[in-house]
């Protein structure tokens, strides 16, 4: 389960990425992608991306398990306040980040 603790290591290896490999380009960026990066990436959007994990909200959904339809349209701020929602339906627990306003 996604928690606020792994946002923060996320944001901070995309840092790391951004800080250390962005000055060289894309093209020592390359072999750290799984798939082929699209000819339209560009750094801006690794900064767009850090930004985005350092500011959005993290929030916790319950969906069906069989279909993965929302059971519930309320985001909880934690998984335990999911838990009798869960534990009394077939369902399972869906981490949402959400844009902040701005």
């Amino acid at each position: 389960m996604l928690t606020s603790h792994d946002l923060t290591v996320l944001w901070a290896a995309v840092t790391y990425f951004e800080e250390e490999l962005g000055p060289h380009g894309i093209e020592a960026m390359r072999p750290y992608f799984a798939d082929p990066v699209p000819e339209t990436w560009s750094t801006r959007d690794l900064a767009r991306l850090r930004q985005f994990l350092r500011t959005c909200q993290l929030r916790y959904v319950a969906c069906d398990q069989a279909s993965l339809e929302l059971v519930d349209t309320k985001l909880y701020e934690t998984v335990s306040e999911l838990q009798a929602l869960v534990s009394s339906q077939d369902c399972r627990v869906a981490a949402v980040l959400i844009t902040p306003v701005t």
